[in-house]
């Protein structure tokens, strides 16, 4: 289930690109796959929709406001399978909206939350961050946004230039595992990030959204 964003529905078609080989081996199935009007509060027709394909698990691509209703909902008219959200869905927002009965048991694929980044140059930026703003992001974004000014800068300084089409060749063909706090940095052709890992996270009893087990 995505919500027609640009970014919601391409992470359900890439999703759904992953698993051709398991749907054309038959070891999955996709019993539904549709879009929900991001914005509107009540989901029960698309969901009802969505209980009559009996689904085993349920990956929800879109944000978090929309996320938190929709699992609230859900449950309301005895949707059961499992949850997962992707990297938009869920977060300390998803948890208030929802609350922790709601909340808990369902799953996030992300990349690396700030406390699990391994680097260096991870626990110099989270401890910077902490003295400034008194506790650590509780998502990658504020992180990765430091990344993505660095690599800027770090590019400028290469070429010399500030131009957008000479950046954007650059970091397309010439940056390859600088460090980063997220870990090496390099693009693909397309300009995509390379090599970021991505994890399974999961709401525990408490409301805390830690590593899945």
């Amino acid at each position: 289930m995505h919500d027609n964003t640009a970014f919601g529905k391409g992470l359900a078609e890439n999703a759904r690109d992953a698993l051709k080989p398991m749907l054309d081996s038959g070891k999955v199935q996709i019993v539904y796959y549709d879009a929900i009007t991001p914005g509107e509060k009540d989901f029960r027709v698309p969901l009802t929709k969505m209980r009559e394909t009996q689904p085993e698990l349920w990956y929800y691509t879109g944000y978090y406001a929309e996320a938190a209703l929709l699992v609230t909902q859900a449950r309301e008219i005895g949707i059961t399978c499992t949850f997962v959200g992707g990297n938009a869905a869920i977060n300390d927002e998803f948890v208030k909206i929802a609350g922790v009965a709601v909340a808990k048991g369902c799953y996030m694929t992300n990349e690396p939350l700030p406390a699990d980044l391994p680097t260096p140059e991870a626990a110099e930026f989270l401890k910077a961050y902490k003295a400034k703003f008194g506790d650590i992001p509780s998502s990658p974004w504020p992180v990765y946004a430091a990344d993505a000014v660095n690599i800027i800068a770090y590019s400028i300084d290469k070429t010399g230039s500030f131009d957008g089409t000479v950046l954007a060749d650059f970091l397309r063909n010439k940056v390859n595992g600088v460090p980063g706090i997220t870990g090496k940095i390099g693009f693909t052709d397309k300009g995509d990030r390379e090599g970021v890992p991505m994890f399974l996270y999961v709401v525990d009893d408490q409301g805390n959204i830690v590593l899945s087990k």
